[in-house]
């Protein structure tokens, strides 16, 4: 069934109207009568779109096929008006019809592309229509390719090229949402793959020190606490006078012992290429590479686990998968 004209006709309406179409018997009284029998209901320029046979028996014989069209025309007896949006509907109709056959390969190349500038030439198709085709059929395919591209959270250079690539092909404008998410993904990959970036740093360096990333962040430091609980054992009391009586029984007091995390203070994180270092207005916190046994990565921090001390936690004020990369590369390289 053709989207634009007739939606929803019956089955048989459309077998028998292809006939009709395809061959002597032509008539406005003849589509009439197939009308009625099928209880098919609009007007005639409707019934000529309705009908596949004006597209799937192009190959490319355009003067065969618009002349089959306008001898449709003739037969149905449109008004000047009917066939201008008759032609139009078909025209829609085909190019949609292959340009969805020539993006199954997830591109478009010369012939495909000339047979689509055709088609908008043949039934002079305006700039909205033609943008409206492409994006119901385009943009649907560059989300699914950029699903899969972005899958695992990173995009390699191969990746990104032929991304573009397919969008230039098919005449889609990478939205600036997803030139974000592309500058978020570029930099994991480069991060995990790549040399390690070298920013200016934060905090005073040593001789021969690169710092590779800096962010804003909050400290916490893990603490423990007692907490205590009473138990009441068996009580009474007994008389010992008019109105004086003694209680019987015992409490015990139980401590259990707890850890949090206790809120230090927000700074700068910076990872250099000997240490990674907490700088808050009143102190900093210095942790260097070789004493570090894990990192437990996060999107919005990491927990970074010492050979001696209490574990520190550092979370993002923003998330950053990148820089949670960066730690855990260089805890893994610097040990």
């Amino acid at each position: 069934m053709f989207k634009y004209g007739v939606l929803s006709q019956p089955e048989g309406y459309q077998r028998a109207l292809r006939s009709l179409l395809s061959g002597e018997s032509l008539s406005r009284e003849a589509v009439l009568r197939l009308r009625r029998k099928y209880r098919v209901h609009g007007t005639a320029k409707l019934d000529v779109v309705a009908s596949s046979a004006l597209s799937s028996k192009l190959n490319g014989n355009w003067p065969f096929f618009l002349g089959g069209i306008e001898l449709a025309f003739d037969a149905l007896d449109l008004n000047w008006r009917d066939r201008e949006e008759a032609r139009r509907l078909i025209g829609l109709n085909l190019l949609e019809e292959q340009l969805r056959g020539a993006v199954e390969d997830r591109e478009i190349d010369t012939i495909e592309r000339r047979n689509l500038r055709e088609i908008r030439n043949r039934f002079s198709l305006g700039d909205d229509d033609v943008r409206q085709i492409y994006e119901q059929v385009c943009i649907p395919v560059m989300q699914t390719v950029e699903h899969s591209v972005l899958a695992d959270g990173k995009l390699s250079p191969e990746e990104e090229t032929r991304f573009r690539a397919l969008a230039s092909g098919l005449g889609v404008r990478i939205r600036a949402e997803t030139e974000a998410v592309f500058d978020r993904a570029r930099a994991l990959w480069s991060i995990e793959n790549g040399d390690l970036p070298v920013v200016a740093s934060p905090i005073l360096l040593r001789r021969g020190e690169q710092a590779h990333g800096s962010i804003n962040a909050k400290f916490f430091e893990e603490r423990s606490r007692r907490r205590s609980e009473t138990y009441a054992g068996l009580a009474g009391s007994f008389k010992v006078a008019k109105g004086v009586r003694i209680p019987l029984g015992y409490i015990v007091r139980k401590y259990n012992s707890e850890s949090y995390e206790h809120f230090v203070g927000g700074g700068t994180l910076v990872a250099t290429s000997r240490r990674l270092q907490f700088s808050m207005e009143a102190r900093s916190v210095v942790v260097m590479w070789p004493s570090v046994i894990e990192i437990e990565p996060y999107s919005d921090g990491v927990v970074v686990k010492r050979s001696t001390g209490k574990s520190l936690t550092f979370r993002y004020v923003e998330e950053d998968p990148a820089f949670t990369a960066l730690v855990s590369r260089l805890a893994s390289e610097m040990r």
